[in-house]
């Protein structure tokens, strides 16, 4: 498995002119199966994946992870680039999202102008599928793991009420392979570990490979016991687990895992993680 990292908040060292931005976009190829895994906050995306040599056109199927526009804001540029289905949860259309993170209002949802635009493209999921064999789409609604402390600054409306995010709106994905389990989940609003539980159950894989993507710890008071709690139950649970990171995992959070967490790695734009046998 070979996952390319075509934006991520982080740039990367790469002699390209490639461009970050806060956002996330990865292009996933395994068993022959090409995914475009979110697409960043503008059309940035699509220029990295030119610059890097690879066509987008090609995928398989693209996945939106959930409705945040730092992930759904370059889905303007799929119409132009492919016609393969766009598969999303159905809340993603019928939600507005907000955040009040640093005292102001802000809003976070994914443009329905957009999502019109593409039409019969997008494949709406309400549950956890399997979208091709092998390739589970997972959602998450509940788990025996604290989600992350910077859910409390995130709503969501319908129009005529507004919530707390349930994030019922997030999925991710999970590859059945040789070596067990590797789950890709952008965001991790979810929280990680339930994540891992959901995915376990779903596939009936117990054996998780790599878990690969934003752990959504933000900078603040309480980030330092946060991420120490999520690595001591990561070392305990799944020791031989690698965990992939970057994106919504700040620079602080960062730092706890390097020296709490066994098996991490970060990544930025144009990083290619390979998922081999034995992880190595």
């Amino acid at each position: 498995m070979q996952i390319t990292v075509l934006v991520d908040n982080s740039p990367g060292n790469s002699t390209q002119q490639l461009c970050n931005e806060h956002g996330l976009s990865l292009f996933i190829e395994y068993n022959g199966v090409k995914i475009l895994c979110d697409m960043g906050a503008t059309e940035l995306f699509a220029g990295n994946a030119r610059e890097l040599g690879i066509d987008i056109s090609a995928v398989d199927f693209a996945f939106l992870s959930h409705g945040h526009n730092d992930h759904s804001g370059g889905l303007l540029a799929i119409p132009n680039i492919t016609d393969r289905p766009v598969y999303m949860h159905s809340n993603v259309a019928e939600y507005g999202f907000f955040s009040s993170r640093r005292g102001e209002k802000r809003d976070i949802g994914t443009d329905r102008n957009v999502l019109n635009c593409l039409g019969k493209q997008i494949i709406y999921l309400d549950g956890s599928y399997e979208l091709v064999p092998g390739i589970f789409a997972i959602q998450c609604r509940e788990g025996n793991h604290a989600r992350p402390y910077g859910n409390r600054f995130l709503t969501k409306s319908n129009g005529a009420t507004e919530q707390p995010d349930d994030f019922v709106h997030e999925l991710s994905l999970s590859f059945i392979t040789p070596d067990g389990l590797v789950i890709v989940s952008p965001c991790s609003h979810c929280g990680a570990l339930n994540i891992i539980e959901a995915a376990t159950k779903i596939t009936g894989c117990n054996r998780i490979a790599a878990f690969i993507g934003g752990l959504h710890f933000i900078d603040s008071d309480v980030c330092i016991d946060e991420v120490s709690s999520f690595a001591r139950e990561m070392n305990r649970l799944f020791p031989d687990t690698i965990v992939y990171t970057g994106h919504c995992t700040c620079d602080k959070a960062k730092r706890v895992l390097e020296k709490e967490l066994k098996r991490v790695r970060f990544f930025n734009t144009c990083s290619v993680i390979e998922v081999t046998e034995h992880g190595k």
